[in-house]
């Protein structure tokens, strides 16, 4: 996993995971992130976050996404001229260019794609670049927000039926995307933003294999218990285990307090240039003194023109206005959010841990798992909670007390799932298709 805090602009906490899920051969995901080195740098393009999911034969979905997720900060950070969504745009677009010619010119990767989520972390705010069905939300005030249109068959039906009606889409096939890179030549890149940042902000990019197998409100949950790094462990582990059809990745940027950056005082700057001058004036009137007394006639009229011309440049600098520049706001593109999701409850995400660990447990058994002591012991302690995990997940009396169960079963899941792997590559065929893999 990859873990980073970042003091440009917003303090910001970041951690970014990919896995080959649990039925697939390759990783056909790609990500990258490109932080800002400096201040400067922090202003004109911000952090970048992008997460790509490949398709294709053979290895032509690895190549696709991987093409984009290098490509794309690359092209967005050097075109320094251009206005962000303008750079984003066009960072996208030859993106999806290179993909589209190295599928032409090589015939084990014709038709190859991938799709495409990017999040510029702006000073302005939140700023987005998507093609595809890879998703970004935002976490607020306990509130899931999809920031991004999925471009999926079930999508597009969708938002062309009357009123939104959801029965039309209910039965077409949930994995057929409608705009993709690399297909075509051309492709249509939406732009969101950008969106307001507030501190405790918590953003998402993420593969469709998050989105498949966990509910948006578990996601928002797990988002809302845990920091940035647990959170991106416990949604793999949770996809995982709630079947892992596909290549899972997440990256989660949570952010902290705005970094107040120092800013010159330009009118003590322009006093000190005031006064600076004076003393030169100063300093000439006394050398045009010195030297025509001395007989010297022609230096102490140099000397006197040039006291003169300080003395002018000393008022000039002292009472010119400051010059106020008014920067004109960037006008919000797109129509997001797309969908909501109300996480202030917790109990959904908290009967499904429950039931995961109760199946872990038995899965665990059959397999013959030996898992670490104090892991077994708080598994078993958490299950003799109640009678049947369901009955204990219900239990909360209130939303805070959910909150912190749905904390410590989150980490008792991803203390389970690391102790199975580490058991699992000491010894391959003895865990081969085991329960537990089958979860």
């Amino acid at each position: 996993m990859e873990s980073q805090t970042t003091q440009c602009g917003w303090c910001l906490h970041h951690a970014a995971l990919s896995d080959v899920g649990m039925r697939r051969q390759n990783n056909q995901d790609s990500m990258n992130v490109l932080v800002a080195s400096d201040e400067d740098y922090w202003e004109q393009r911000g952090h970048l976050f992008v997460v790509c999911d490949g398709m294709g034969a053979h290895a032509a979905g690895e190549l696709a996404s991987k093409i984009a997720a290098d490509g794309i900060p690359h092209t967005y950070s050097k075109n320094e001229n251009a206005a962000a969504p303008a750079a984003l745009r066009k960072a996208i677009l030859a993106a999806n260019r290179q993909i589209f010619d190295k599928g032409r010119a090589d015939i084990d990767f014709q038709g190859m794609g991938t799709t495409c989520s990017a999040m510029v972390l702006l000073p302005e705010g939140v700023l987005i670049g998507h093609v595809g069905d890879s998703r970004v939300y935002r976490f607020r005030d306990q509130l899931l927000e999809q920031l991004t249109f999925d471009h999926s068959l079930v999508w597009e039906v969708r938002a062309a039926a009357e009123n939104g009606d959801d029965q039309v889409a209910m039965n077409l096939p949930k994995n057929v995307i409608t705009r993709s890179l690399g297909p075509s030549p051309q492709v249509k890149v939406d732009l969101e933003g950008p969106l307001p940042v507030q501190t405790g902000d918590k953003y998402l990019l993420c593969s469709d294999g998050l989105t498949g197998p966990v509910p948006d409100v578990v996601v928002g949950t797990l988002l809302a218990a845990l920091p940035a790094d647990e959170a991106a462990r416990a949604l793999v582990d949770l996809a995982n285990l709630r079947g892992g059809p596909d290549n899972i990745t997440v990256i989660v940027v949570e952010v902290g307090e705005q970094i107040e950056q120092e800013v010159e005082d330009e009118s003590a700057a322009r006093q000190l240039k005031s006064r600076l001058l004076s003393a030169v004036a100063l300093l000439a009137f006394v050398a045009a003194a010195v030297t025509w007394f001395m007989g010297h006639h022609v230096p102490s009229i140099l000397s006197g023109v040039g006291g003169i011309v300080a003395a002018i440049l000393a008022l000039v600098v002292r009472f010119q206005r400051e010059e106020v520049v008014e920067e004109q706001p960037m006008r919000p593109l797109g129509q997001a959010p797309y969908a909501e999701f109300d996480c202030s409850g917790g109990q959904e995400t908290l009967e499904m841990l429950a039931d995961v660990l109760d199946r872990i447990q038995q899965a665990a058994e059959r397999a013959s798992v030996k898992l670490k002591p104090e892991t077994l012991e708080k598994l078993h302690a958490r299950l003799a909670e109640s009678s049947s995990p369901a009955d204990a997940a219900v239990s909360g009396s209130s939303a805070s007390d959910l909150f912190e169960r749905v904390r410590l079963d989150a980490r008792l899941v991803c203390a389970i799932v690391a102790d199975y792997k580490q058991a699992r590559a000491a010894d391959q065929a003895k865990f081969a298709d085991s329960p537990l893999d089958l979860l």
